[in-house]
C-alpha cells in the first residue's frame, strides 16, 4: 500500500491516520466481497485501530504481533532502529513516536515465545473460527506440521 495507493503519504501522525484509513477502506471492499484480507501494518495509535474497526465493521479482527522494541531492533534488517536511536528518523514508532499497545486484540502473537509456524497456526485458527473458512487440521502456511 505504501508504494502504491498511499505513496503520497509520509510518516507524520496525520499521514499515518490517512494510511490506516485508506488501507481499511480497501480491506472493507474485500470483506464486502467475502474475501478475508489479512492486513499487516504498523498502527501505533489506538485511535487508528478504532478507525479501521469502524470502516471494516464486523469483519475486523485486531491481531497484535507483540515484540519488545529491543527485539524489533535486533531483528531489523534495514537498520532503521539504529538510525532512529541516533535521531536520524524522527517520529519512529516505539523510539521517538508513541505506540499504544492493544488492550482488546482478538489474538496476541508473542513472537518472543512462539515460533513462526505457531503464530501462523494461531492466525489460521482465528480465520477459520471467525469466518468459517476451512483449514485442514495440522496445516501450516507451508502445508506441513
Amino acid at each position: 500500500m505504501r508504494t502504491g495507493l498511499n505513496r503520497d503519504l509520509g510518516f507524520s501522525e496525520r499521514d499515518r491516520f490517512e494510511n490506516v484509513r485508506r488501507t481499511a477502506e480497501v480491506a472493507a471492499l474485500f470483506a464486502e466481497a467475502g474475501v478475508v484480507a489479512i492486513v499487516a501494518m504498523i498502527s501505533p495509535r489506538a485511535a487508528m485501530r478504532e478507525l479501521a474497526r469502524a470502516a471494516i465493521g464486523d469483519a475486523f479482527r485486531e491481531i497484535y504481533v507483540s515484540a519488545p522494541v529491543d527485539v524489533c531492533a535486533a531483528r531489523d534488517p534495514k537498520g532503521l532502529y539504529a538510525k532512529a536511536y541516533r535521531g536520524e528518523l524522527p517520529e519512529f514508532t516505539g523510539v521517538s513516536s508513541p505506540y499504544d499497545a492493544p488492550t482488546d486484540a482478538a489474538l496476541v502473537l508473542d513472537t518472543t515465545s512462539r515460533s513462526i509456524d505457531a503464530c501462523v497456526d494461531a492466525l489460521l485458527r482465528l480465520a477459520t473460527d471467525a469466518f468459517g473458512y476451512g483449514v485442514e487440521a495440522g496445516t501450516t502456511l507451508h502445508g506441513r506440521r
